[in-house]
């Protein structure tokens, strides 16, 4: 995607007013915007998404050097509001603007810790569709994870630490653009989410080994056997305590 950092060109020599003639234009075929200036050189091309500055895939070619013409384009992956500013030493600059619109915005995001290490994300999809064919969902210290379907409202996220604070942000994709996204922050919660049913192996004083299987509401209390299975002989009493 179009990354927000700073771009700025420049051309030698003094110019005259610059302008900006037919505004900015986005090709949805190619996924460019494009503004054309006259009134050059010594040119600054600064873009920007949504108030940003951003680079990744700027281009300026001279078309005319008598009447110090210049094509800028911009490839874009993402929606939002974009700005072409061209500006040279005299000085002058003049600017054009355009929406480039993406999939809608998914509604109702919320996010659900349904596990000691897991968060359920859900969603109402857009309506209508539109030409939103999936999600994308970011999420800190993970990779981003690409759904397929635009009607699917819902994805676990797996394998997350205990006790920390997540952001997350959802967007709708379609085929080629990104649209705007919904972020949130959720810190999973330390305390045990059950009842668990877990199986714990033992060892007796009298080395007499098994399996019982325990009700757990929490990893520090003391847990009421529910059934044993033990071999060797003997029996077992009383409960276990695990730490």
């Amino acid at each position: 995607s179009v990354r927000d950092t700073v771009y700025v060109g420049l051309y030698t020599a003094s110019g005259g007013d610059i302008s900006i003639s037919g505004g900015l234009t986005f090709d949805p075929d190619q996924l460019t915007l494009t503004c054309i200036s006259t009134g050059g050189p010594a040119t600054t091309v600064t873009w920007t998404r949504d108030s940003t500055t951003v680079t990744q895939g700027t281009q300026t070619v001279l078309n005319d050097p008598v009447t110090a013409q210049y094509t800028h384009t911009l490839t874009v992956t993402t929606a939002g509001e974009y700005t072409c500013t061209v500006a040279n030493n005299k000085p002058s600059s003049a600017s054009a603007s355009t929406t480039v619109a993406g999939p809608p915005r998914p509604t109702d995001v919320t996010a659900v810790q349904d596990g000691p290490t897991s968060i359920t994300v859900t969603w109402t999809p857009p309506s209508p569709l539109g030409d939103t064919t999936g999600y994308r969902i970011s999420f800190t210290g993970g990779s981003d994870v690409d759904i397929d379907g635009g009607s699917t409202n819902s994805y676990t996220l797996t394998g997350l630490t205990n006790g920390q604070t997540y952001t997350i942000s959802i967007v709708a994709t379609s085929e080629h653009l990104f649209g705007d996204a919904t972020t949130f922050e959720i810190t999973l919660s330390k305390r045990e989410i059950g009842p668990y049913i877990s199986v714990i192996a033992y060892s007796s004083p009298s080395s007499r080994t098994g399996v019982c299987v325990s009700e757990l509401h929490n990893s520090h209390l003391h847990l009421p056997l529910l059934e044993c299975v033990q071999w060797e002989g003997g029996q077992l009493g009383g409960g276990l305590e695990t730490h």
